[in-house]
């Protein structure tokens, strides 16, 4: 699990790479990445939405959308990815979010086999 600097750090990187982008789409490719509100119900809720502020609280991303708080959390492995549109996502990748300049952010999370023995 990422450390409170290293949180802050994620934070402050996406406010300077991203400032105030609007989201213009949003796709969930696993379901259980999201816990509240459903994936669908996610998307739709911060589609149009400008990211006005960058904030963290503990461990947790807070994204200001204005009148919606978006909060999310690194996990284990987790990574947000400013890419170029012509990147492919890797397979990891939960979340792909298009933004109104163009440039896809993804959030991947590798998420390790469990081993029976």
């Amino acid at each position: 699990m990422p450390e409170l600097p290293e949180v802050e750090t994620v934070v402050r990187t996406l406010e300077h790479q991203l400032s105030h982008v609007t989201i213009v789409d949003c796709r969930v490719l696993w379901d259980n990445i999201i816990a509240y509100p459903s994936p669908q119900d996610f998307c739709e809720q911060i589609k149009g939405k400008t990211i006005q502020n960058y904030q963290r609280y503990g461990k947790y991303l807070l994204f200001d959308l204005g009148d919606l708080m978006w909060i999310a959390h690194m996990r284990m492995e987790g990574k947000f990815y400013v890419q170029r549109p012509e990147d492919p996502y890797d397979k990891h990748t939960h979340v792909f979010f298009t933004l109104d300049d163009g440039r896809p952010v993804s959030y991947t999370h590798l998420t390790l086999p469990t081993i029976r023995l």
